[in-house]
């Protein structure tokens, strides 16, 4: 049974990301209006017009300097915290994976894993948030405390590593938007992508943090209102009898613990996703820029707290709305993905597509924005320390022009809708491998420098011998004695594995190591090739 669980874990995460492109196809005969929909275009260049304007007109407001523009330092209460944390949270994501992992991979105990999972990394950003910022209480970045603590060589390699990631989600997101515009409104999925990418560059790239951290107000009351809106028409609808009926006929979707082969595929799956979205997470620069834009501690420990408990609910009103989609008979075979879009058409003709593609706008411009503003800050610090000769407004100007490229580099792949869930899966392997040694770092002061690479390397190498290969077989072939006692191939062994290495190698050189890192050194800019932000011009 344990091999079943992990072919349908390994499943589960490939349908997530390649069914975007495999069912395009199908979703679109099924969805088409015999030609381009130009209310749902015109609403959607309306929105992003809007937010356009928003974005800038915070961009010109008040003082802008180096401060304000990377991090907007000690400024922010628990409210708008709360606000830009849900927001940057939430992405296109929860309104295609989040219902076809309901109706494919384990129904509502699914769902639940995934609601947990996405929750999970907050608790854990106010713990180390709030230590970091004890200990760097003028930093900038998590780049910056691994170049200070360990080393500028191991600064470089998680700086890459948080570049990575942030491209891949980056692409995820504007592939996400591209498709749901492509099947609902009958537009290329290159414009999509394209006028999101610029509409959101265009105001991040202009304000940086304070923007994207202010506009996330406003979309966070826009994904309430709408996803208020979308719950009162489907309770108004309810299916009742027809809800009743297709639970009784399926209830390993609907109520998936009474059956005895599922409780343990959907753990199976929940602990894939509760590791691959804490340890890739936990190197977001948008989360960090916002662990130092808190007025204090204290609003750390509330902020992340509260987005913990409220992002939940918007994951699992997702994954009901599919099991009403199921209820009622409107999605097709082989297009769980779009359920909630069939929903929409389904509940509320007409207004339903607006609400739900208004929605689709606001997570996606609430994402792509944080992930500008983060790549924008990570550039010109870590920039700054390879020449600190450079100005600041130039670094932020080298920066700014270096995240032109990494969008230009993501559009090709939004354009044809090519899935990048591998590209996931390998940056949450290599996160997997470091974040155990890195994170140690806030607390121990006996493991060094070369200590934490070689934790990493062995981490991430441990990995890889139990890693899917792109066709989602064993990467590696059988493994010789103990090795092969663990099944080859499987996500879930993939990820526990790098981080039970990555920890045993860093404690045993932490015991064995005698010199101690001294911790105060972190407060203190002194040696730091990078002073304080001057005002940007």
């Amino acid at each position: 049974m344990a091999e079943s669980s992990s072919a349908d874990v390994t499943a589960a995460a490939a349908v997530d990301g390649a069914a975007a492109v495999d069912g395009a196809d199908g979703i679109a005969d099924a969805l088409a209006h015999g030609g381009p929909d130009w209310g749902l275009i015109v609403f959607g260049a309306l929105l992003c017009v809007a937010f356009l304007i928003l974005g800038l007109r915070v961009a010109g407001a008040g003082r802008q300097d180096g401060e304000r523009y990377l991090v907007v330092r000690n400024t922010m209460g628990v409210r708008s915290m709360v606000a830009t944390l849900v927001a940057s949270l939430s992405g296109m994501w929860v309104l295609l994976s989040v219902p076809e992992t309901f109706m494919l991979f384990g129904g509502l105990a699914a769902v639940i894993g995934y609601a947990v999972a996405q929750a999970a990394p907050m608790p854990l950003f106010a713990v180390f948030g709030a230590r970091l910022r004890q200990l760097m209480p003028q930093g900038f970045s998590l780049v910056e405390f691994a170049r200070r603590r360990y080393g500028r060589g191991y600064g470089a390699g998680v700086a890459l590593i948080t570049l990575f990631y942030l491209w891949v989600y980056l692409a995820a997101e504007l592939t996400a938007i591209g498709l749901a515009f492509s099947v609902t409104a009958g537009v290329a999925p290159w414009l999509t992508a394209g006028v999101v990418a610029v509409t959101a560059a265009a105001y991040a790239l202009r304000g940086g943090a304070v923007s994207s951290i202010v506009t996330d107000r406003v979309q966070f009351v826009g994904l309430v209102l709408i996803m208020a809106a979308l719950t009162a028409a489907v309770i108004w609808v309810s299916p009742g009898p027809a809800f009743s009926a297709a639970a009784e006929a399926n209830p390993q979707a609907f109520w998936p613990l009474v059956a005895t082969d599922t409780p343990w595929t959907a753990l199976r799956f929940g602990l894939v996703l509760v590791i691959a979205l804490v340890v890739s997470n936990l190197f977001d620069q948008g989360f960090w820029q916002r662990v130092f834009a808190c007025r204090d501690g204290r609003t750390v420990w509330i902020s992340y707290g509260i987005a913990a408990l409220l992002i939940a609910p918007v994951l699992l009103l997702s994954g009901l709305g599919a099991a009403t989609a199921q209820a009622l008979g409107v999605v097709p075979e082989g297009e769980a993905q779009t359920a909630l879009f069939h929903l929409a058409r389904e509940v509320m003709p007409g207004l339903g597509l607006f609400l739900l593609l208004g929605l689709g706008l606001v997570l996606v411009m609430s994402s792509v924005d944080t992930l500008i503003a983060a790549l924008v800050s990570l550039g010109a610090t870590e920039g700054r320390r390879l020449r600190p000769s450079t100005p600041l407004p130039r670094a932020i100007g080298w920066a700014q022009l270096g995240v032109c490229v990494v969008i230009l580099a993501a559009l090709p792949i939004a354009a044809q809708g090519w899935s990048v869930l591998y590209l996931f899966l390998l940056a949450d392997l290599i996160c997997a491998g470091v974040v155990v040694p890195l994170f140690a770092g806030l607390y121990t002061r006996r493991l060094p420098g070369w200590g934490a690479c070689v934790a990493g390397v062995l981490g991430i190498a441990s990995g890889v011998l139990y890693f899917p290969a792109p066709d989602w077989s064993p990467l590696v072939g059988p493994l010789p004695g103990p090795l092969g006692w663990l099944p080859a191939g499987d996500l879930l062994t993939a990820f526990i594995v790098p981080l039970v290495v990555s920890a045993l190698v860093a404690l045993a050189i932490a015991c064995c190591y005698s010199p101690k890192f001294d911790m105060n050194s972190l407060k203190s800019r002194d040696g730091d090739p990078a002073p304080l932000p001057e005002e940007a011009s």
